[in-house]
């Protein structure tokens, strides 16, 4: 009797903080002792109980000052400050021993012991909405949607010194020109910034705190840009963009873009997508993305008409006539695409390209080229500047360190290319890797995982920050 007023207790606490006059929307399934639950808070007023595993009878709440957190029995993780204003992207992970929430680039982890989850409560109407429930059983082998190996490949010597930058290793079109800032190799004697010990403290220092925090270092998958690669015979949509001053000339290139019609944005409450037509050689990327009722919409992005001819950043001749320097969907002109680590590069063992870089607080109105502006708003003199090129000491031995497989690849492409601070997260560091929400499957988590049964903590913790350098900055100030 105990346990039955205790379930119907939480069933009345759970209706009347999250449906004052409507029912929770329940999602059933066989019991798993993993499961993740991906959502979007579309309302900035919206508060109470927003997701609750029930048999665990934990839930993520949002405060009315817009934190996030975890609560389960009694106990509450630490909360995650969400901004007000547009959607906000969640995920939330309950496994055996532990419950993780992010939203964006933070993340809060609740340590415990949980049994397998069979039923999620999510909160009616409009308030939250694009909710996707997968599980996850120890003995899953990943889905066939995308082949992968027992388990991420070890390089080869030959795969050790970069690969080529003509191509990918499934051999598709490259992203930008070959002498891009992403696909161009570094020379071994490429000049360092006279800064580059400071600024590497103040980076090494950042990761310590994030290791301590136990939110990062991070490689961002979910939350990141997906890429639609499209054929010619993709249709065409038109994409409303946001009022603003700078819409006239971006406007008419989102006039017919071939965004497939089960596309997605990404998770993340910056809701970006890139679309890229090898055909035309023609790429798009939108910036707060969204399908409504008549048709698609995004308050910002830019265009690039000549990819493969692309420097790698926006610049006035990336669609001749219209484009500017401030277009794109980052804070630096940067392409949000760029620096991504591919799925099939990482099946291959091999990165064969600079690597972008997010870090919590940059420095104010000064960037570094190739950034083309900066929203950096860090109180720290010794604050690194976007744009700004980091790389792994090339006399390092890198086959001394015993890395793992994966930190090994992305080693190897920051001592042969670099890292390039691309935007801030007010949170911790983070790595990118190719979103695959399109491919109906998750190839980083699980027994044949890139990441394992871990988050990709360890993956980033086992990086030798120690030994990056900075090479020499072409700073400019914002005007």
């Amino acid at each position: 009797m105990p346990s039955i007023r205790l379930a119907v207790a939480a069933a009345v606490a759970l209706a009347t903080s999250v449906a004052p006059a409507a029912q929770a929307r329940t999602h059933r399934f066989a019991a798993a002792p993993e499961v993740t639950v991906r959502f979007e808070i579309r309302s900035k007023h919206v508060s109470g109980t927003l997701v609750r595993f029930v048999r665990n009878r934990l839930s993520v709440v949002r405060t009315r000052s817009g934190k996030l957190t975890i609560r389960a029995r009694g106990r509450h993780s630490r909360p995650i400050r969400t901004r007000r204003r547009g959607p906000v992207g969640v995920v939330v992970t309950v496994a055996s021993s532990s419950a993780r929430l992010r939203a964006r680039g933070p993340a809060a982890v609740l340590a415990g012991r949980f049994v397998p989850e069979d039923t999620v409560r999510t909160r009616p109407g409009g308030a939250i909405g694009r909710v996707r429930v997968t599980t996850r059983r120890r003995s899953d082998a990943a889905p066939a949607a995308i082949p992968l190996g027992a388990a991420p490949p070890a390089m080869s010597p030959a795969q050790d010194v970069g690969a080529s930058a003509t191509g990918s290793p499934a051999g598709r079109p490259t992203l930008f020109a070959a002498d891009s800032v992403w696909n161009a190799s570094l020379p071994a004697d490429a000049p360092l910034d006279p800064r580059s010990d400071v600024l590497v403290k103040t980076l090494n220092d950042t990761v310590a705190h994030d290791i301590a925090a136990r939110w990062g270092p991070w490689i961002s998958t979910f939350e990141t840009s997906p890429l639609y690669t499209v054929p010619a015979d993709q249709p065409a949509v038109r994409v409303q963009l946001s009022a603003g001053s700078w819409k006239v000339g971006l406007q008419q290139t989102f006039e017919a873009v071939p965004i497939p019609p089960d596309a997605q944005p990404a998770l993340g409450p910056d809701a970006h997508l890139t679309v890229w037509q090898p055909s035309t050689d023609r790429l798009w990327e939108l910036y707060h993305a969204s399908k409504q009722a008549d048709g698609w919409h995004a308050d910002f992005g830019g265009s690039i008409a000549s990819v493969s001819r692309s420097p790698g950043y926006f610049t006035t001749d990336s669609w001749p006539g219209l484009s500017k320097p401030s277009w794109g969907a980052t804070a630096t002109s940067l392409p949000v695409i760029a620096g991504t680590m591919m799925i099939d590069e990482l099946q291959a063992g091999v990165i064969p390209h600079a690597l972008a870089m997010n870090i919590p607080y940059a420095l104010p109105n000064v960037y570094s080229w190739p950034a083309q502006r900066t929203d950096g708003d860090s109180t720290d003199p010794n604050a690194i500047p976007e744009g700004a090129r980091f790389r792994l000491d090339p006399a390092l031995d890198l086959s001394s360190l015993r890395l793992p497989p994966l930190t090994r690849m992305i080693a190897v492409a920051a001592q042969r290319y670099g890292m390039i601070v691309r935007d801030q997260t007010h949170h911790a560091v983070s790595l990118f890797a190719e979103n695959p929400t399109q491919f109906g499957t998750d190839p980083y988590r699980g027994s044949s995982g890139f990441f394992g049964w871990e988050w990709p903590n360890p993956v980033m913790e086992a990086f030798p920050w120690n030994h990056l350098q900075l090479l020499r900055m072409d700073l400019h100030t914002s005007r």
